[in-house]
């Protein structure tokens, strides 16, 4: 269970990397009035940052849970939540750290395994095989994460011809860049189950209200309407995490030219790690 915890805190503080909004403080107020460091340590009314987190030191989502307690504690009204481009911290995070891109990786191996694990190919191997389900699902997982990061290690090996001259930090940077495909994968996944409730919903909302309008609410699409959204997520998927690629490579090179030649490699891998996610839905949810 505690490995469980930190790979799902580790999940959710990437894909907090994508969101709109940003909780920070005017780093010019705190050095220049604040000597007490209450949004740390907190006052007597509201304990300080669960993350243990001054505000100048405050640069990532990913170590913010927007519990506001900062706010409360901090005397200077130094702190403001601000909207910002979605993905912004990815390409702005010049020093990203390898272990990031790779479970974002993983997160990408662990979509199209779960989606593969609900179809008839992957029952019949199973049979064939004779070995637990768990044991089979743990074998293509390990083997779908191998080969993903294999790709991205060659994508990055050949971009880093072109921009990003340092391996790891290329690796490391781009491979973050796949999140927000990572997050439209999931999202795309979860919303058939989410819409196919649709009457137990209706059913559920009657009971606890006793109004009768909920029982004649039909809110189930079709599978046309139904795939229609999750390609339609999927595609906004590839073309943020392609835009955030672009990015990143103009960030270290003054060359439009060469930035975009230092992306293509990456932007290839989203687009086939979309088309493998598109390609798992219809055999996952249509039998296709």
């Amino acid at each position: 269970w505690c490995l469980y915890l930190c790979g799902l805190g580790g999940i959710v503080g990437a894909v907090a990397k994508t969101s709109p909004i940003e909780l920070r403080a005017d780093r010019n107020i705190c050095i220049a009035r604040c000597d007490t460091n209450d949004c740390l340590s907190g006052t007597s009314e509201v304990e300080g940052c669960p993350y243990g987190q001054a505000g100048p030191k405050l640069l990532s989502n990913r170590l913010c849970k927007l519990c506001a307690r900062c706010i409360k504690n901090c005397p200077h009204d130094a702190f403001s939540l601000n909207l910002r481009l979605p993905g912004s911290e990815i390409w702005e995070a010049m020093h990203a750290h390898p272990g990031t891109a790779f479970l974002v990786v993983g997160m990408l191996g662990g979509l199209l395994c779960e989606m593969v694990s609900h179809t008839d190919a992957f029952h019949q191997i199973v049979v064939a095989l004779a070995m637990p389900r768990m044991v089979v699902f743990t074998c293509l997982f390990l083997g779908v994460t191998l080969a993903a990061n294999l790709m991205l290690v060659a994508m990055s090996a050949c971009s880093r011809l072109v921009v990003e001259k340092d391996f790891v930090r290329n690796y490391a940077r781009f491979g973050l860049a796949l999140l927000p495909l990572a997050v439209m994968g999931f999202m795309a996944y979860h919303i058939f189950y989410l819409l196919n409730v649709g009457g137990s919903i209706s059913t559920l909302a009657q009971q606890y209200t006793h109004a009768g309008i909920f029982l004649s609410l039909d809110i189930k699409p079709g599978d046309s309407v139904l795939y229609g959204i999750q390609l339609g997520l999927i595609v906004t998927g590839v073309i943020w995490s392609a835009l955030l690629m672009c990015f990143v490579a103009r960030s270290v090179s003054e060359s439009l030219r060469r930035a975009c030649l230092g992306a293509l490699p990456h932007v290839v891998l989203a687009v086939l790690f979309a088309v493998a996610i598109v390609l798992t839905i219809q055999a996952s949810f249509y039998g296709g």
